[in-house]
């Protein structure tokens, strides 16, 4: 039966917890008891009196354990990773499980230690048949079962993975709630300093020669005696541009008097230009920043919509989706200060993250 959307698809249920126990237990369990009673019965059928028998258990209960320890590991996924990758790593060891092991222990270990009987190669393949069809039966589930897609959040990385949204590892973040708030609540950056100032047009032109500071204290005022400093101190220890000292030397036929005023001159206006650049540059940073903290504020004093919250904290990702579907805004705290984005960085819930960032960036 179709597994309805109204279901809570924020843990493991269903015919999907079935087949975890089915993997974790129920089939470690059978086939322990199977191998037992199989082992009894050729130790009784006088299969002990072979040469290669006791190799053949040693080599049977071995790939018994290898394979019961994969069952048990790829139920164990699929019952606490909630994420897509744990479907196709689960698809994978499923076929090599049931397909894999037996051809492993149906015709390849009873070959090798008993020898080539057309009855065993015949139960071989009978059994490998049998186990391809349960391995596509469980993989055809994983592949196109409701229930599966949405527990392991198929639709919502499809929704939610946009262009220019920042990936997982840069989403979330060890700190607490009240830590982020207070970060991002930050005051706006002071302005540049003198000497940071001095750092960067240093860089720019003279590479990274001493010089006075081309500021003034007040961050959008250009002080021209530092400007001035700066060449000098080019023209004393021969570090000038070397590109507008040799067209000026050309303009000026060799005439150093007038190659060195013509220099201070032109030297000074790229100077102030890119002075002034960097001014505006960092006024306009300022603004924005001073412009996201608002908005910020802001939102911080919203109430967030209590089914967004329950949501959210839930994950659960069916409620979530039809709501900021319906317009419910990604916005507001819950009554203890956090955000919608606080409680799915509190749960490690990186789809949810996602999703939530998408939407806000939709405004």
């Amino acid at each position: 039966m179709k597994e309805t959307t109204t279901r809570d698809y924020s843990k493991v249920g269903g015919w999907l917890l079935v087949m975890c126990i089915l993997m974790m237990y129920v089939g470690p369990v059978l086939g322990l008891i199977n191998t037992a009673a199989g082992m009894l019965a050729l130790e009784r059928r006088n299969f002990g009196v072979n040469t290669g028998f006791e190799g053949f258990k040693v080599a049977i209960w071995f790939a018994k354990v290898v394979l019961w320890g994969a069952s048990f590991w790829a139920g164990w996924q699929l019952k606490n990773k909630l994420i897509p990758e744990t479907v196709a790593h689960v698809k994978r060891l499923i076929w090599l499980i049931f397909v894999g092991g037996s051809i492993l222990l149906n015709l390849l270990i009873p070959t090798v230690f008993l020898g080539v009987d057309s009855d065993t190669i015949a139960r071989g393949l009978m059994f490998c048949v049998l186990s391809t069809a349960i391995a596509g039966m469980y993989v055809l589930y994983l592949s196109k079962s409701e229930r599966v897609r949405m527990t392991y959040r198929f639709d919502a990385s499809q929704v939610i993975l946009e262009p220019g949204i920042s990936s997982p590892s840069n989403v979330v973040t060890e700190q607490s709630p009240k830590i982020e708030r207070q970060r991002m609540q930050s005051t706006p950056q002071p302005a540049m300093k003198p000497s940071d100032t001095q750092t960067v047009v240093q860089k720019e032109f003279t590479r990274e020669i001493a010089s006075p500071s081309v500021f003034l204290d007040q961050p959008n005022v250009v002080e021209e005696n530092g400007i001035y400093s700066l060449i000098a101190h080019e023209l004393e220890t021969n570090a000038v541009d070397k590109g507008l000292w040799t067209r000026l030397f050309a303009e000026c036929d060799g005439d150093e008097q007038r190659i060195k005023v013509l220099y201070i001159k032109q030297r000074a206006e790229r100077l102030f230009s890119v002075a002034k650049t960097k001014l505006e540059q960092a006024a306009a940073e300022q603004a924005a920043h001073a412009e996201e903290s608002e908005r910020i504020r802001r939102e911080r004093e919203t109430i967030a919509d209590p089914r967004m919250v329950a949501a959210v904290w839930n994950g659960n990702w069916t409620t979530a989706i039809k709501l900021l579907g319906d317009g419910v805004k990604p916005m507001g705290v819950d009554e203890d200060g956090n955000s919608l984005l606080d409680l799915a960085k509190i749960r490690g819930d990186l789809q949810m993250i996602k999703l939530l960032q998408s939407h806000m960036s939709r405004g």
